[in-house]
């Protein structure tokens, strides 16, 4: 147990922590190691529902953010949250807006989004701009990291810029806008495109790091955006880490497969994987627990009650679906259509060493790239005509659970290694220290 000795006087505290002197006063935090004085930088990070826990973006920053306060930075974080919260810690300021999603609301939300191209809330980023405008007044950061998705918090931090010429800004496209789609297939997705590739102009000449995603690397650096290559830098989704959700090899009977995360009518649709699983129930008794959020809410339920294998679920914290995943025995994995998006249980599902099934559609799926290099996977593409050998297929990857799949996890993290919270945090950390050294 660390000890720890605090020294008092109304001026300031000073206390040694893990053999460090540490003194604190207000907001300010100074750290002497080995005879040098470091003033403790602070960061704030923009994004949105972190009080959920359950939001993928939020979940890889907060990763992120456990491994920048090793380094000594201090984090907070400026969430959009969709209704008020009151059980919150202290580092999290909040706005709270409603999506706009139903009713007469919604048709506002849509207008806004053909006219403000990609923004379409235009409340939600005026609190963020005001809040943060507040926030940085008060606490001078030294960054402040915009979080896409949503386009919002790029925004408020845009306009914030103007009022604060010298805030460093880091914009975090976890999520990019423009790179939505590999291939436009109407006049509505190349129109959406070019519009938002101007915001991202607008936006990227405001800010003083762009931070991509390896996987959108083709489309970001084209030509259109050459001008900014020089304050980019490509990193990779953080979202892998060894969980130990307990293995064993023994499975149930049924067989228990799980799906967590969204579906989309376009872009990832579960109707084929439905198709082959429903066949495989025909000679391994099986059930397909989905947990989900509201998006092809009612074509699922409708499906669910045709189909005594698919039992769907609302979404659940990562720590609850942790304890879900350890009871599971087959993870299923969709991948997404035209798309270089990586789908967010993707590293997720590698870092518990169970089993997985991936379904894809592209035959340069991008989770492809990751599952490259781990045994416990099989990957089947959309191939309607071969449906019967498929099947066979399953029911033999099946067999081979029976008697267990041996996963290395560290010689996975070497292969994953830029997946790793920590390496984006140490990308990030010494884009922070230069900046304030150049100051």
């Amino acid at each position: 147990m660390t000890k720890i000795l605090r020294i008092y006087s109304s001026r300031f505290n000073w206390y040694i922590n893990n053999n460090m002197w540490i003194y604190d006063k207000r907001n300010a935090q100074v750290i002497i190691r080995q005879g040098m004085v470091n003033i403790m930088k602070k960061v704030l990070f923009l994004l949105k529902s972190i009080t959920t826990h359950n939001q993928q973006d939020a979940l890889c920053v907060e990763k992120v953010a456990e491994h920048l306060k090793s380094y000594g930075i201090s984090v907070e974080y400026l969430s959009w949250e969709l209704t008020p919260v009151t059980d919150y810690s202290k580092d999290i300021h909040i706005v709270v807006e409603d999506d706009k999603r139903s009713g007469i609301a919604n048709w506002g939300r849509k207008i806004t989004k053909v006219i403000c191209t990609p923004i379409e809330n235009l409340s939600a980023e005026k609190k963020l701009y005001h809040r943060l405008v507040a926030l940085y007044s008060s606490n001078q950061y030294d960054a402040v990291i915009a979080v896409i998705n949503p386009p919002e918090n790029a925004e408020a931090v845009y306009m914030a810029k103007k009022k604060f010429p010298k805030m460093h800004t880091i914009l975090y496209e976890l999520d990019p806008n423009s790179s939505r789609h590999k291939v436009c297939r109407n006049a509505k997705e190349k129109i959406w495109r070019l519009r938002s590739m101007k915001w991202e102009r607008k936006i990227y000449r405001s800010f003083d790091h762009i931070l991509h995603m390896a996987s959108h690397e083709r489309h970001y650096s084209s030509q259109y955006f050459a001008e900014f290559q020089n304050k980019t830098i490509y990193l990779d989704i953080p979202n892998f880490e060894s969980i130990d959700v307990g293995i064993d090899h023994k499975l149930h009977t049924p067989l228990r497969l799980l799906y967590c995360g969204a579906f989309y009518p376009r872009m990832r649709e579960p109707y084929y994987m439905f198709r082959l699983l429903e066949e495989v129930s025909k000679t391994v008794p099986l059930t397909l627990d989905i947990y989900t959020g509201n998006s092809m809410r009612d074509e699922l339920e409708a499906l669910s009650r045709k189909k005594d294998f698919l039992r769907l679920h609302k979404e659940v914290s990562q720590e609850e679906l942790n304890t879900i995943i350890g009871s599971s025995d087959i993870l299923i994995s969709v991948g997404n259509k035209n798309t270089d998006f990586l789908p967010s249980k993707t590293l997720m599902y590698m870092g518990t060493s169970k089993p997985i099934i991936h379904f894809y559609f592209d035959s340069d799926d991008v989770s492809l790239r990751y599952f490259s290099c781990y045994p416990a996977v099989l990957s089947i593409p959309e191939k309607k005509e071969n449906e019967p050998e498929i099947v066979k297929q399953i029911i033999a990857f099946i067999a081979r659970v029976c008697n267990g799949i041996p996963v290395d996890q560290n010689l996975l993290r070497s292969c994953l290694y830029r997946n790793t919270p920590e390496y984006s945090a140490k990308q990030i950390y010494e884009l922070i220290n230069n900046e304030s050294e150049k100051q």
